[in-house]
C-alpha cells in the first residue's frame, strides 16, 4: 500500500529536499555511483544529533495537512517520531521496533532499521542520480533523487549524512508532490533519556515548540541555493 494512502511506517520515512527540473540521467554512472556514496553516508551516519521537521503533506485522495516529525541519532541508534507513529532502530544490527501512535499496535523487524536508518531502502531503487551540491541555512548538501516505481525521492544530505529536506513525488504522469519536509532545527544533543529502548515508544520525545508550524511558512527550495 502506498503511504501517501495511510500507512503509518513509511510516513516515518522523514527526511527532507527537493526535485530539481534538470536531474542528471540515473543511467549515468558516475552519477549512480555519487549518489550511491550519499545514500550510504546516510546508513553510516554515526554523530549525535537531532533534527527537527515540518512536513508539508497532500497525499492522494487524502486530506492535504501540515505536521511535525522528528529523528535522534547516538552512534548506531536511532529514533524517528511522527504525530502517527515512532521507530527506534539499531543501524548496525538492522533491527528496530515501532508503536502506531492511535491504537498502541507495536511491531519490530529489520523493516523498521531499513526505514529509520537513513535514506529508506525498505522498497528497492529502480533508478539513483547525485543532483549536485546545495546551499541550506545548516551548510552545503548534497542532492540525490532516487526512484522506487511509486515514488520519486529527493533529498539533501549534509557531510555527516543526516536528511536535511525531502521531497517525494509520485512516480507516475501525474508527478504530483505528496510530501515536502524541512528541517527547522538540527542541534548536535539529543535528549538525555533513554530514548532508544523499546518501553520508550510510549511517549515522544520532541520539545512542543517544535510540533507547531514554523514562523516562516515552508519555501518551495533552500533560500541562496547554489
Amino acid at each position: 500500500m502506498p503511504w501517501f494512502r495511510i500507512s503509518p511506517i513509511a510516513v516515518a520515512m522523514i527526511a527532507l529536499a527537493l526535485s530539481s527540473s534538470c536531474a542528471p540521467s540515473s543511467a549515468d554512472p558516475a552519477s549512480e555511483a555519487k549518489a550511491d556514496a550519499v545514500i550510504q553516508r546516510t546508513k553510516l551516519a554515526r554523530t549525535t544529533y537531532s533534527v527537527y521537521v515540518w512536513n508539508l503533506l497532500t497525499p492522494l485522495g487524502g486530506t492535504d495537512r501540515e505536521e511535525w516529525a522528528a529523528e535522534f541519532n547516538s552512534g548506531p541508534l536511532h529514533r524517528v517520531e511522527t504525530p502517527g507513529v515512532r521507530i527506534v532502530a539499531n543501524c548496525d544490527t538492522v533491527t528496530g521496533e515501532h508503536v502506531v501512535v492511535a491504537t498502541g499496535e507495536k511491531g519490530s523487524g529489520s523493516g523498521d532499521a531499513q526505514t529509520a536508518c537513513g535514506i529508506s531502502t525498505r522498497v528497492p531503487f529502480r533508478s539513483k542520480a547525485w543532483l549536485g551540491e546545495v546551499m541550506t541555512p545548516f551548510g552545503k548538501a548534497d542532492r540525490v533523487r532516487v526512484s522506487d516505481g511509486e515514488l520519486v525521492r529527493t533529498y539533501d544530505i549534509d557531510k555527516d549524512g543526516v536528511i536535511l529536506r525531502a521531497e517525494f513525488d509520485t512516480d507516475n504522469l501525474l508527478h504530483k508532490r505528496v510530501l515536502l519536509g524541512v528541517t527547522v532545527a538540527r542541534p548536535n544533543a539529543v535528549p538525555e533519556e533513554d530514548i532508544y529502548d523499546g518501553d520508550s515508544l510510549l511517549r515522544s520525545f520532541t520539545p512542543p515548540q517544535y510540533k507547531k508550524p514554523p514562523a516562516q511558512p515552508l519555501s518551495s527550495d533552500w533560500p541562496g541555493r547554489s
